[in-house]
């Protein structure tokens, strides 16, 4: 419960480059409308809004009050985008051109400077806790990580074949690790999504982070007609789902032993593209783009695959999955910080035993959909949006808790 009455309701500020609305495209944006949601209960919510993509598309149909920051239109601004755009290398650094975008715009000053709390939605934008401190000493400051980026810059790392890459993603995990270890400096609490993301931060850092699990919709019963061989992949741009379906393609879907005309492979997703995808094509996978509703390409799948080898944080393709009660085949990555796929036999980064899996739950459908309900009940527990929602109490409104 708040500490807060109704009455008296303080004022958030979340500043996020995605808007809050129904029916995001991405796991990110799901995230954020969920915790925005939650919190207007006891809140006055606002959207401090990053220009980009979401806020050019989907700024008019916002869950909350919108305040788009506006670009400066100094000179400064072009030396800082040159700068910012030499360190992309960096996920975890925080945009200089951003701060300086805020620092400009009297009405984000306004906002900010009203704000009981500020959240600052994703890694590098939590790197700005500083500048938030200049602006508004008082507020409470929350950091929300949606991954962790030094461990998926090792992991980048650990995958490089060029002296180049190697010393890049080195450099990116050195100062990942860096800000990390500030984080605590500058904020009241911090958010991850699991106990795993929880563990990799350093001492200190750790004491003053929350867990706040990724949310999805159980329904009383799945609903499920499922196709006979139809396998659903569900991936987009990103070089980390890129390497997933390369990986699929190259080294597990050769042996699959399950004759090509009883498989449908479906690619679910949006702005997929470039050789891996014309790769995928050529061995008769169908590209489906985006799709409006995703709950009735679950309920038609016969089996669901997270080739992940890549990235960090949850992977909430694999919650809707198990919430969707679809029978699912996943690596380690896909499966982390989701504690009801720890030991599950159909985790593995083995590309024959993947492949094996998928013609064992293609050709005995009955006992993988009997599995797949199993962990959709274990999954209700750790990743409802109950369950979110009584995470967020604790760590929000209960100012002081784990000082």
């Amino acid at each position: 419960m708040s500490v807060f009455p109704r009455s008296d309701r303080p004022r958030m500020v979340v500043l996020t480059h995605v808007v809050p609305l129904d029916h995001a495209d991405n796991a990110g944006q799901v995230y954020v409308t969920a915790q925005m949601d939650h919190w207007s209960r006891d809140w006055d919510v606002r959207c401090l809004l990053i220009d980009g993509r979401s806020a050019q598309t989907e700024r008019g149909r916002s869950h909350a009050p919108t305040t788009l920051i506006t670009p400066s239109r100094r000179r400064r601004r072009r030396v800082l985008e040159l700068i910012d755009s030499r360190m992309r290398w960096s996920p975890a650094s925080p945009s200089r051109t951003l701060r300086h975008d805020i620092l400009q715009d009297p009405a984000a000053i306004r906002e900010l400077q009203s704000a009981d709390a500020i959240v600052l939605q994703w890694e590098h934008v939590a790197a700005l806790a500083p500048t938030m401190r200049r602006i508004n000493a008082t507020a409470q400051i929350v950091g929300v990580l949606h991954d962790v980026v030094s461990q998926s810059a090792r992991r980048h790392l650990l995958a490089a074949r060029t002296v180049r890459e190697k010393v890049k993603h080195r450099g990116a995990e050195m100062v990942a690790r860096w800000h990390e270890r500030r984080l605590r400096r500058w904020h009241d609490r911090l958010i991850v999504l699991s106990a795993k993301d929880r563990s990799l931060l350093p001492r200190g850092t750790r004491e003053r982070t929350g867990i706040v699990p990724a949310p999805a919709t159980f329904t009383s019963r799945a609903l499920r007609a499922p196709v006979p061989g139809r396998i659903l992949l569900v991936l987009n741009w990103r070089p980390e789902n890129l390497d997933a379906l390369a990986w699929f393609c190259d080294e597990v879907w050769p042996h699959v032993g399950v004759p090509a005309a009883d498989l449908e492979v479906h690619l679910i997703g949006k702005s997929l593209h470039g050789p891996v995808l014309e790769r995928a094509l050529r061995l008769g996978f169908v590209e489906r783009g985006f799709v409006d509703d995703l709950s009735l390409e679950y309920s038609r799948a016969a089996l669901v695959v997270v080739p992940l080898r890549l990235g960090a944080g949850v992977k909430f393709k694999t919650v809707e999955a198990l919430a969707h009660g679809v029978p699912l085949i996943t690596t380690t990555v896909g499966a982390e910080g989701i504690a009801p796929l720890v030991s599950d036999p159909q985790v593995t980064d083995d590309p024959r035993e993947f492949a094996r899996l998928v013609s064992r739950i293609l050709r005995d459908p009955g006992t993988a959909e009997e599995h797949a309900r199993a962990l959709r009940e274990r999954a209700r527990e750790a990743h409802s949006v109950e369950a979110m929602a009584r995470a967020l109490d604790e760590i929000v409104f209960h100012r002081g808790a784990g000082e």
